[in-house]
């Protein structure tokens, strides 16, 4: 379905990057989707750090309390690896905001 006159996207200046866009739709925050996909790739890249801080944490907890012999492995792995996903979510979402907040450099434009 094409969009019709009302429907098709508003032109817009980017908060971030300052460019003005004429066929896509700004997000909530007034940025450009190159600058959010920049945003949100290193968000995920920063995200990685503290989620191996915990991974790394809880083998360490599980070598030093003797879980690697114990017959329930698979389940402490198993919540050592829900931890660590949810810490990366976490994390993600914080650096989203704290990125966002400081702006990030203005991607390369294509043309």
């Amino acid at each position: 379905m094409s969009p019709t006159a009302d429907e098709a996207p508003q032109p817009f200046v980017c908060r971030n990057c300052g460019r003005r866009y004429e066929d896509e739709e700004a997000d909530r925050h007034g940025w450009c989707a190159a600058c959010r996909q920049l945003l949100v790739r290193r968000a995920t890249t920063w995200a990685w750090g503290p989620a191996a801080v915990v991974a790394a944490a809880f083998v360490a907890v599980l070598a030093a309390t003797g879980g690697f012999y114990s017959r329930f492995l698979v389940g402490y792995l198993a919540v050592g690896a829900l931890l660590a996903w949810g810490v990366f979510k976490v994390a993600r979402r914080v650096f989203f905001d704290v990125f966002r907040a400081r702006g990030v450099p203005a991607p390369v434009k294509e043309e």
